[in-house]
């Protein structure tokens, strides 16, 4: 009788195992079940995406490569292909005297490189994890150099140079930012060397300054974010694995159930792995990158590392993986937003005219091409109301920063915080009201500025001189967001608190006039400074979409 109930133990244990593991079968959220992904727009560009592709055997192809050069061979020159990391299985690019190991590098990398040989449109290569494990930056740049030369172009390979980020435009309206995450995972304690070839980014702070600026800079566009590491991921490097890894630990000859699930646990729990979603400084990654995207609308995350097809939709913004030119593995849905599919394949990401994008995922099982998912990812542009503003015809005007109400505190609250300068943010002064389009021969704004604090506008004049409006009324909000929370984006939640109250008076710790009397102090002495000019900007026409920020 007990060895009959362990045995009927055992059988529901197993049955929970397999119920809770992942698959190999295409998984959609109800969601995507039923929506149209048709759009009535004409075509303006195309990205091809494909990862993990360098896995072949010596002397074959891939079914995925092989399907994607039929479609290459169709595509216009108003598109672009990505090849997402993970270029050459397992260690990267060996050196030329490894013969053997380097003849099976070289075959992976040009049965990738070969079937661009007559493409039209863009060629791009991004680093993986497995592209660094060749002496780490040394071999990445004799893959770089190799791929270079194949294809004869210096701009195949981005970020290039071991560089980590970097950007390129597709088209007007379109952005590729590219980012090379291993280099963010990487241990800088056994490459000392490795940012000395990159000029403008030496630490992983400076990383996110300049990510920041690029998404700033192209805040009103299509971003499209290539980064071998995915932000979100229901694979298994976000924790979910297979009925097969809960038996075969090992290999796929000896079979250990009750060790394999408890490896498993280990591997999901424990984030030890610097290459899954749950490592700390993976998710810290990711969690860092996704916050400094949220201001903007039109975001695309595209990615490999896990060997699947996946289409996620997290905080906002989706993730598109396509790591399965070489490889497969298992997926999980559950009860996320999405589609994911656990063969081999690849996707392409469309951008229309009206503003709307579409992605569509091929599987290519058995060597036979077939569309497993198709969604639009965002709608069409909303049609621009533009509202009219009166011109003004004030020449001055008296005004505060603050009003009396936000600057008048209590004797105690006074006791506890001090004095500050509040009467000089509420007093109201006559300061030159003045219209943008005759102001120094008339100015239009490029776009919005602004560092941890301050809120600004870049102009520039006919000539294409700029120019920077800067607020003198701070933003307590996007202090909280840049010091406070890097991982989250917590901006519209701290709108009207008493935490932005109390950031807000602590900017009247300094005197709000302070840069209008460098000049008078700066000059005598030889000393180089600004020359900034106090003026009150009112709503108006050429203010255009930033009349509501300002």
């Amino acid at each position: 009788m007990k060895k009959r109930y362990t045995r009927v133990f055992s059988i529901l244990i197993a049955l929970l195992i397999v119920n809770a593991c992942a698959t190999f079968d295409a998984q959609y959220s109800d969601t995507y079940k039923t929506q149209s992904a048709q759009i009535d727009s004409e075509l303006e560009y195309s990205i091809f995406l494909i990862g993990d592709a360098g896995n072949a055997n010596l002397g074959e192809t891939t079914p995925a490569i092989d399907n994607l050069e039929k479609k290459l061979a169709e595509a216009s020159e108003k598109s672009s292909v990505l090849f997402l990391g993970d270029n050459i299985y397992p260690v990267g690019m060996p050196s030329k005297k490894k013969k053997k190991k380097r003849k099976l590098a070289e075959h992976r990398i040009k049965i990738q490189t070969d079937i661009l040989k007559n493409y039209k449109g863009n060629k791009i290569f991004i680093p993986g994890n497995h592209d660094w494990y060749n002496n780490g930056l040394e071999g990445l740049k004799r893959q770089q150099e190799f791929i270079e030369k194949e294809l004869d172009s210096k701009r195949v390979f981005s970020p290039e140079n071991g560089c980590p980020l970097d950007k390129i435009k597709l088209t007007d309206d379109l952005v590729l930012i590219t980012i090379d995450s291993q280099w963010f995972l990487e241990d800088w304690d056994k490459h000392p060397t490795m940012n000395d070839d990159c000029p403008y980014i030496k630490s992983k702070r400076k990383f996110f300054e300049e990510f920041k600026g690029m998404l700033n800079k192209n805040g009103q566009k299509n971003i499209v974010i290539a980064i071998h590491h995915p932000v979100f991921t229901n694979g298994t490097h976000g924790g979910n694995y297979s009925a097969k890894s809960h038996l075969f630990p090992i290999n796929k000859y000896i079979p250990l159930p009750g060790l394999a699930s408890f490896l498993n646990l280990v591997r999901k729990t424990s984030g030890l792995s610097p290459q899954d979603l749950q490592n700390k400084h993976y998710s810290e990654f990711a969690d860092k990158i996704v916050t400094l995207t949220q201001p903007y609308k039109k975001v695309f995350f595209v990615s490999g590392h896990d060997h699947n097809l996946q289409y996620l939709v997290k905080k906002n913004k989706p993730q598109i993986i396509s790591g399965a030119g070489s490889k497969k593995s298992a997926t999980k849905l559950g009860k996320d937003e999405g589609f994911t599919y656990g063969h081999q394949g690849y996707a392409k990401l469309n951008f229309y005219k009206d503003g709307s994008s579409k992605v569509a995922f091929y599987s290519t099982e058995k060597s036979k091409e077939s569309k497993v998912f198709e969604t639009i990812v965002y709608q069409k542009d909303a049609k621009k109301k533009t509202k009219s503003y009166p011109k003004e015809k004030r020449k001055t005007i008296k005004t505060a920063i603050y009003s009396k109400e936000a600057t008048d505190k209590s004797k105690l609250y006074k006791f506890f915080w001090g004095d500050h300068y509040r009467k000089y943010y509420s007093e109201e002064i006559e300061v030159p009201l003045v219209l943008l389009d005759t102001l120094y021969g008339g100015l239009t704004p490029v776009k919005k500025g602004g560092g941890n604090q301050s809120n600004s506008i870049r102009l520039e004049d006919k000539n294409g001189k700029q120019y920077v409006m800067r607020a003198l009324k701070k933003s307590a909000t996007r202090f909280l967001q840049s010091v406070a929370f890097q991982t989250e984006y917590v901006t519209e939640k701290f709108n009207d608190t008493q935490t932005e109250d109390l950031l807000l008076d602590f900017y009247t710790s300094a005197h709000p006039y302070t840069p209008f009397v460098v000049d008078n102090l700066s000059k005598p002495i030889g000393v180089y400074h600004t020359n900034p000019k106090l003026f009150y900007i009112p709503k108006q026409n050429r203010l255009g979409m930033y009349n509501d920020e300002f």
